[in-house]
C-alpha cells in the first residue's frame, strides 16, 4: 500500500485561504515541497486573514522562511503535486486534521484543475492517534520543523507508520493469545 502525508501552511482557516507552502512526503522516501504565489492565489480571489498573519509573526523565522522561500506559480505547484500522486499511486492520503484537503481541494478549483484524488482516500492522523491512546500505544515525538509544510509532514508519515505498525502487532498479539486459549 502506497500512503503519503500531505501539510500545508496557509495565511487563514478557511478552504478559500492563500495557501503558502505544500508539503508532502511518501512512504517510498519521495518529498515534494513548495511555496506558492500569494499574488496569484490573490488574484483567484483567495482569502488573507489577519489574525493568522498575526500569528505567523509569533512563529519560528526558520518556518516562516520555509513556508515562503522561492513562490511557484500555484497551478504549476498543483501540477506537479497530481504527477507526484498520480506517479506514487497512492492509495491513503494523511493529513492533520481536514482542512488541508478542503483547502487543497477549494485551491485546485481556483485554478480551474480536478483534485487527482478521491473523497475516500484522505485519513486523520488525530483520529490515528485517538485510537492509540485507547489501546496505550503513544504517538512519536515531532522530530522535525513545526509549522513548516514539509516537516509537519514528514512528522505526520513517521507517527501514522508507527501507530499502524504498533496497531498491527497488536492485532498479531490477540490472535496468537486467541489461538493459544483456543478461542475462534
Amino acid at each position: 500500500m502506497n500512503i503519503c502525508a500531505i501539510d500545508i501552511e496557509t495565511l487563514g482557516t478557511s478552504s478559500d485561504s492563500v495557501v503558502l507552502s505544500i508539503g508532502v512526503v511518501t512512504s517510498s522516501g519521495r518529498e515534494f515541497s513548495s511555496s506558492l504565489s500569494v499574488t496569484d492565489q490573490m488574484r483567484k480571489g483567495r482569502l488573507i486573514n489577519p489574525s493568522t498573519v498575526q500569528w505567523w509573526a509569533t512563529q519560528s523565522d526558520e518556518a516562516w522562511e520555509a513556508s515562503t522561500i522561492s513562490p511557484t506559480h500555484p497551478g504549476a505547484v498543483l501540477l506537479a503535486l497530481t504527477s507526484l500522486l498520480e506517479r506514487e499511486e497512492v492509495d491513503e492520503i494523511w493529513a492533520r486534521g481536514s482542512m488541508d484537503q478542503h483547502t487543497l481541494e477549494s485551491l485546485f478549483r481556483s485554478f480551474n484543475l480536478p483534485a487527482p484524488w478521491k473523497y475516500s482516500v484522505w485519513r486523520d492522523e488525530r483520529t490515528l492517534d485517538l485510537l492509540g491512546v485507547e489501546l496505550a500505544v503513544e504517538r512519536l515525538e515531532r522530530k522535525h520543523l513545526s509549522h513548516s509544510a514539509l516537516g509537519d509532514a514528514r512528522n505526520c508519515l513517521a507517527n501514522v507508520l508507527h501507530l499502524k505498525g504498533e496497531l498491527v502487532a497488536l492485532k498479531a498479539e490477540a490472535v496468537d493469545l486467541r489461538n493459544i486459549a483456543g478461542v475462534k
